[in-house]
């Protein structure tokens, strides 16, 4: 008995030894899944933790806007990327216009984003995590786990009113005026018309007798009629007086100069069609690409473009024709910007403005 127990002993601890291996290797290999799927939920929360703080409205308490406080999103992004071990160079923050281009960054060390944002531009982050395996019995090789986000910022929204200018017009009413006109009428009249009559009697006396007859005379009789009379009335339709719009260029500044536009009327105009000239030839106006108007984009360039250009009510950006209005006794900015980063040439600029009345103005530099 004594030895058939010690049999079956270790004939347990063999077959113990044997699954060992099995045993462990199943266990550590789900602690490195775990630890890689924690790798990977740390990498892309810090992405769009990052981009979410950055495409904010407003600002922060020293009055920065959110999409230009390098330092916050940055400080967003590492109270996450701590849990996987991340560093600042593994965090990227980059800017790009709608059509993919980059044109700006925050590197670690930076405070404060680009400038330049345009209204629908986007905030990108990217961050470069890695996985390396901490337990020697499981040959899982090291691999990176990269993660990207990008939201669109929102700024500058101008909202508002259209206010329509009253059109009057002439309208022809038609006048009733009582006139009166005779007209005849025939009424019979009875009258005693005594006739004389010769009547004989056997008696020798001869005497006269009268009779009464009946005779219709014509007598006129006036009647009042009203004939209603077409009178025509004229209202004057007052004229836009539009002289009181005018057009000024600012100084040419970094890739750009700006077009002031003051509104003296009482009512909202809307900017319908420009032709722009300018100095084609200079290195910093070679190609003019974008246009603002207090600071939203309302056309960009499709294809090259040269000197002059004339932009027609069908080739503005969709959705933007509040922004090209010029409220009353106000006045709007325009912005031309160029595919450079030089200050724009000093002189050699046109421009001729229509708009929604039929008014016109230009300018010069």
């Amino acid at each position: 008995m004594v030895k058939k127990s010690a049999r079956k002993l270790g004939q347990g601890m063999v077959e113990f030894a044997l699954v060992l291996p099995i045993l462990l290797l199943l266990i550590f290999g789900i602690i490195e899944l775990g630890r890689a799927l924690f790798t990977y939920i740390v990498v892309v929360s810090t992405a769009r933790e990052a981009a979410r703080y950055g495409s904010a409205v407003g600002t922060n308490s020293a009055g920065i806007p959110y999409y230009r406080d390098c330092a916050g999103i940055r400080l967003a992004a590492e109270n996450i990327a701590v849990l996987a071990g991340l560093e600042d160079e593994d965090i990227i923050i980059e800017y790009q216009h709608q059509d993919g281009t980059i044109y700006g960054s925050c590197p670690p060390d930076s405070t404060m984003g680009p400038d330049i944002t345009l209204l629908g531009d986007r905030i990108k982050v990217t961050v470069n995590g890695a996985f390396q395996a901490l337990l020697p019995l499981v040959s899982l090789p090291d691999f990176p786990i990269n993660a990207t986000s990008a939201r669109t910022i929102i700024k500058d929204v101008t909202a508002g009113v259209a206010i329509l200018p009253l059109v009057e017009t002439a309208t022809v009413t038609s006048t009733p005026t009582p006139t009166s006109t005779p007209t005849h009428t025939n009424t019979p009249t009875q009258t005693n018309t005594p006739t004389a009559t010769h009547t004989h009697t056997p008696t020798p006396t001869e005497g006269v007798t009268l009779t009464p007859t009946n005779t219709a005379t014509k007598t006129p009789t006036l009647t009042s009629t009203l004939t209603p009379t077409a009178t025509s009335t004229n209202t004057l339709t007052p004229t836009p007086a539009c002289s009181a719009i005018s057009l000024a260029f600012q100084n040419p500044q970094v890739h750009s100069i700006k077009l002031d536009i003051q509104n003296g009327m009482n009512v909202a105009i809307r900017v319908e069609e420009i032709t722009f000239t300018w100095p084609n030839g200079a290195n910093q106006n070679h190609t003019f690409d974008t246009l603002l108007m207090n600071l939203n984009k309302i056309w960009e360039m499709i294809g090259n473009t040269t000197s002059p250009i004339t932009i027609s009510s069908a080739q503005w950006i969709a959705g933007t024709e509040l922004i090209r209005q010029v409220q009353g006794n106000s006045s709007s900015l325009m912005q031309f910007w160029f595919a450079s980063n030089k200050t724009a040439a000093d002189s050699g600029y046109t421009i001729l403005v229509k708009f929604d009345n039929g008014c016109t103005a230009t300018a010069n530099r």
